[in-house]
C-alpha cells in the first residue's frame, strides 16, 4: 500500500473507532508520537489511544503533501464539548507499515 493510501486509511479507521483495525497499518514496533510527547509504541498501545478518543471524535483531512516514504497531512479534529483543532499528522512509512505517526496540535 502507497503511503498517502497508508494515510488515509489510517484517518478512516480512526474515524470509524477502529483502534486495532487502525494499529495494524504500523509495523509491529512502531510508534504514535502524541502532542503531548507521549509515545504509543506497537499494537496493543496504538489500538488503546485510538479507542479513549472520545465518542464521535472525527479527523477531517484538508490538505496533504506526499513523498514515498512521508505523508503530512493538516486537518482538524472535532471532539465533542471543546473547540475544533487544528491537526498535523506526519506518517512515516516503511514499506506497506507505518513506522511512527507523529501528531501536532498547531496553533492559530
Amino acid at each position: 500500500m502507497a503511503a498517502i493510501d497508508l494515510a488515509r486509511e489510517y484517518i478512516s479507521r480512526v474515524n470509524g473507532r477502529d483502534g486495532s483495525g487502525a494499529a495494524a497499518l504500523f509495523a509491529q514496533d512502531g510508534e504514535i508520537i502524541a502532542p503531548v510527547g507521549r509515545v504509543y509504541r506497537g499494537w496493543d498501545a496504538i489500538a488503546a489511544f485510538i479507542e479513549a478518543a472520545p465518542p464521535a471524535t472525527t479527523a477531517q483531512i484538508a490538505e496533504r503533501t506526499m513523498g514515498t516514504h512521508r505523508v503530512v497531512l493538516h486537518g482538524v479534529v472535532q471532539t465533542p464539548r471543546f473547540a475544533p483543532a487544528q491537526i498535523e499528522w506526519i506518517f512515516d512509512v516503511d514499506g506497506d507499515r507505518i513506522r511512527r505517526l507523529t501528531i501536532n496540535h498547531l496553533r492559530d
